[in-house]
């Protein structure tokens, strides 16, 4: 039977000598299914490690923790062995040797380790990898996840380390959203925003849910469209927060996310909200940005509305008048017709749902449009053409399970990065913003 062997040479820069260093050795199987095609995973990752280990032994030497003076008393300082310290890999840990010291005077330690040097002893693929995995499965569920992957219970992984690693980079992002807007080539001759909330159930005892805000911006010729489904945004960004500010942080966001969609003073503005006043002031901010901005009530939004009020047949048929008109844009005769329905319900429940539906429609009169006209004419009334913000943002990973809670600190750092991913700015971004999350300046590079 065959045998392999993976071996590291390595070639000295200054006696160009070559060494070899086995990594790994075993037989080649006889392939009798599948299993035995290439090598198992727990085998990979052996390989993979023992391979690290080599090389970071190789680079502990050019960790120049040494100090020429005590920092205390300026004393001479006196090698005092090697301290080992944890680094932690994607998918494996190890430890790093560096040069303890002593004062000679003061008897002041020197003991480096490869945490107190860059801020943190995990690389930035881990946490890249941490932060994507946090960002898309509860905090318990990654930490599944990602031992699995590395076939090993990790401490560097559990839950409470991704939560850390999640709070520290989503906070570090919303502090830059306003650093580096990288602005296209082509300025935006229309552009789309969305805006929507989305309620969460809170931590603090006093309080039941608070909301959060969700928005995309793009341009409408970058809706993929699919046939009776909702169509994919291939170029967007996103903004969203959780915070109590009074949509200060949200209007900054949005503004920032359309500026990466080629916002101009030439820029023409369809905003399509659910109709609360939080949401029409954060589209009417962009106002002072643009050549002109619609605001639209979301058609989707008002057709829920409809749908949760049960009537008599002949009364039913009358709501559906009500929507009818507003469909066509008759705002004054939808109301007078709501208001004639109202006056013949004389069941509690059904009229405090109409009184309400009513006091919707007045409240947003200024927003309802022709929705026929503009869907015959291809253009945007709904957000229900395109996939949905809250959805995306933020019910897929913060209301999935019926125990999960949130303050509204964490759930505004973990919107921070689930924006920044389906904005695409992630794949070229991570790098930049885990490294002023998390490492500390020095004059090592990682």
């Amino acid at each position: 039977m065959d045998t392999y062997t993976i071996q590291l040479e390595i070639k000295s820069s200054i006696t160009s000598k070559i060494k070899k260093i086995n990594i790994a050795k075993g037989e080649v199987k006889t392939i009798k299914s599948l299993l035995d095609l290439g090598l198992r995973h727990e085998e990979q990752i052996k390989i993979l490690k023992n391979l690290q280990d080599e090389i970071i032994a190789l680079q502990s030497s050019q960790l120049a923790t040494q100090l020429d003076g005590c920092i205390k008393c300026g004393g001479a300082m006196a090698k005092k062995g090697f301290n080992t310290s944890d680094f932690h890999s994607v998918f494996t840990d190890h430890k790093v040797k560096t040069q303890r010291q002593v004062c000679n005077g003061c008897g002041w330690r020197n003991i480096p380790s490869v945490k107190a040097l860059f801020g943190t002893s995990s690389h930035p693929d881990l946490i890249k990898l941490q932060c994507e995995t946090g960002a898309e499965h509860t905090y318990r569920d990654a930490q599944i996840i990602l031992n699995k992957q590395s076939l090993v219970k990790r401490k560097i992984n559990n839950h409470e380390q991704i939560h850390h690693v999640i709070e520290k980079v989503g906070e570090y992002i919303g502090q830059t959203i306003e650093q580096n807007i990288i602005i296209p080539e082509t300025k935006a001759k229309e552009l789309t925003v969305q805006i929507d909330g989305g309620h969460l159930k809170s931590k603090a005892p006093d309080t039941r849910s608070f909301e959060a805000m969700a928005g995309v911006i793009y341009r409408p010729e970058n809706i993929l469209k699919a046939k009776n489904k909702r169509g994919k945004i291939i170029s967007k960004h996103c903004a969203a927060s959780a915070l109590s500010d009074n949509q200060e942080y949200m209007i900054k966001s949005v503004l920032v996310a359309a500026k990466k969609q080629g916002l101009s003073s030439t820029t023409n503005i369809t905003a399509l909200c659910d109709g609360a006043d939080n949401c029409w002031n954060i589209a009417n901010a962009l106002q002072s940005h643009c050549a002109s901005l619609l605001g639209i009530l979301d058609w989707f939004h008002v057709a829920m509305k409809f749908q949760n009020i049960s009537l008599p047949k002949t009364q039913k048929k009358r709501l559906e008048t009500v929507k009818w008109c507003l469909w066509h844009g008759n705002v004054d005769k939808a109301i007078d017709k709501i208001n004639t329905l109202i006056e013949k319900v004389k069941n509690i429940s059904r009229l405090a749902k109409l009184t309400k539906l009513k006091n919707y429609i007045v409240n947003n009169k200024d927003y309802i449009v022709d929705y026929d006209l503009r869907k015959n004419n291809n253009l945007a009334f709904t957000s229900n053409m395109a996939e949905s913000t809250v959805e995306s943002l933020i019910n897929q990973r913060c209301k999935g399970h019926q125990h999960m809670r949130w303050t509204r600190d964490g759930a505004h750092k973990l919107l921070q990065i689930r924006s920044y991913i389906t904005s695409n700015d992630w794949s070229d971004g991570w790098l930049d913003k885990i490294m002023g999350a998390m490492y500390k300046s020095s004059p090592l590079t990682i």
